[in-house]
């Protein structure tokens, strides 16, 4: 009778252990069902905000592809492993030969030289296109410049991919944009400087552009314009191409046509008249140029009532 206690009080420990593990795992089962409603709450609460775009800054993600390029945001200020190519692509190597080649951008860049090459191919018959051609070959240019020349004046001749009737300074504003952040980043000119400059061709870009998608699409045509045919930055075209699409459809960039019509601050070019002044520019004679000659010069394609495009 013993043995049978025994083998009976066996059979229920095992009976009552396995019923036991059963509750254990239904229970356990159940409360992660209970909490997945939970966890997808937590989820929601943090998706993250489309990201705004502050006034102030607008003028700095005019140059987002770049920066994109770069390794950076439109709006980081911290020096960075490398300087965006202003040494040895802009020669800028301090903050007053910074200050000389936006002054350059700003005033006249390629824009100028663009405008004035489509007119002159444009308007051309067959003979003053001869003349034209010829003046570049008698050049005492570079034969490499000399030949990028003369294959602008050929697609501007044949609108290839409709290039007379790109507005150009898009390629000018942009590089003027990504030079106040490098600048910047370089430790060169203040945060508020870069801000502040950069926002000065705001008002010229909305009157001319209709949005991102427009004025990012006229400066990559520019750039093909600019690249003429070099292989070192023609094989890069299809790259910039393609981070634009990105940039315009990816919602993790601030890019909407809210933001192109952002109620910006005041147009301000008393700061940057003065920076270029420190420059010390003189006129043909050594004669300093004065604070109202640099502002209407500066001026001259920023506030002008209808600019050639």
């Amino acid at each position: 009778m013993i043995g049978i206690g025994v083998i009976i009080a066996i059979v229920i420990a095992i009976i009552f252990y396995f019923l036991k593990k059963y509750t254990s795992e239904t229970s356990t089962i159940t409360s992660f069902s209970e909490a997945e409603p939970q966890l997808g709450h937590i989820s929601e609460s943090l998706e993250i905000d489309t990201p705004t775009l502050k006034p102030n800054e607008w003028g700095l993600i005019l140059s987002l592809p770049y920066s994109c390029f770069n390794g950076h945001t439109y709006n980081d200020y911290n020096k960075g492993p490398h300087d965006g190519g202003l040494s040895q692509a802009w020669g800028v190597f301090d903050r007053y030969s910074l200050i000389q080649q936006l002054y350059w951008l700003i005033t006249s860049g390629h824009t100028n030289n663009y405008y004035l090459l489509r007119d002159q191919v444009s308007y051309a018959n067959k003979v003053e296109l001869q003349d034209i051609i010829q003046e570049v070959e008698n050049s005492s240019d570079s034969e490499e410049n000399k030949k990028e020349q003369l294959w602008r004046i050929e697609m501007m001749d044949k609108n290839v991919n409709d290039i007379c009737n790109v507005k150009y300074i898009a390629w000018d504003f942009v590089r003027f944009s990504k030079l106040c952040l490098d600048g910047c980043r370089a430790g060169y000119i203040t945060i508020q400087e870069a801000q502040d400059w950069s926002l000065m061709s705001a008002s010229m870009i909305k009157r001319i552009y209709t949005g991102w998608e427009d004025f990012w699409g006229n400066f990559l045509q520019t750039r093909w314009l600019w690249a003429a045919n070099d292989s070192n930055w023609s094989e890069s075209q299809q790259e910039f191409a393609d981070k634009i699409q990105e940039i315009l459809f990816d919602t993790s960039y601030p890019i909407t046509q809210e933001t192109w019509d952002l109620n910006l601050p005041a147009m301000d070019l008393e700061s940057f008249t003065r920076a270029v002044a420190g420059v010390g520019f003189t006129t043909e004679d050594g004669t300093p140029v004065s604070l109202s000659q640099l502002e209407a010069s500066i001026s001259q394609r920023l506030i002008s009532s209808r600019l050639d495009s």
